[in-house]
C-alpha cells in the first residue's frame, strides 16, 4: 500500500499516476478520433482528480504539469485537447492542514 504522507513519495506518486492516466484519456480520445459514431472530436477537456492529499510543495506540482505538457504537447495537439484541469489536495508538510488546489491549463 502506498503511504501518500511521505513527501517524496506523494510527489512520485502524483507523477507516476497523472502521467498513466493522462495516457489512459489520450488512448480513449484517440479510439473515439477514428470511430465514426463519433465525427467531432473537437475541443476536448480532460479533468485529473487526485482524491487523497499528497504533501509537496505547490511550485514542484506547477514544474510537474509543465514538464508533462512539454513531454506530450504533440500529442495532446493532434488529439484537439484544448483544457486540462487538474484538481488535488496538498499538504506543505506532513501535519499540515489541506489545501485545495486546481489548476487549468489552456491551450
Amino acid at each position: 500500500r502506498h503511504s501518500y504522507t511521505d513527501r517524496s513519495s506523494s510527489y512520485e506518486y502524483m507523477e507516476r499516476e497523472g502521467e498513466r492516466l493522462l495516457m489512459e484519456a489520450l488512448d480513449q480520445l484517440e479510439v473515439a478520433t477514428v470511430n465514426p459514431k463519433f465525427p467531432r472530436t473537437d475541443c476536448n477537456h480532460i479533468f485529473l482528480h487526485f482524491v487523497a492529499p499528497i504533501t509537496v510543495d505547490i511550485q514542484r506540482v506547477e514544474n510537474s504539469l509543465r514538464q508533462l505538457v512539454l513531454r506530450h504537447g504533440r500529442r495532446l495537439w493532434a488529439l484537439r485537447v484544448t483544457q486540462a484541469e487538474v484538481k488535488v489536495s496538498i499538504k506543505l508538510t506532513e501535519h499540515g492542514n489541506e489545501i485545495p488546489l486546481r489548476i487549468f491549463i489552456n491551450n
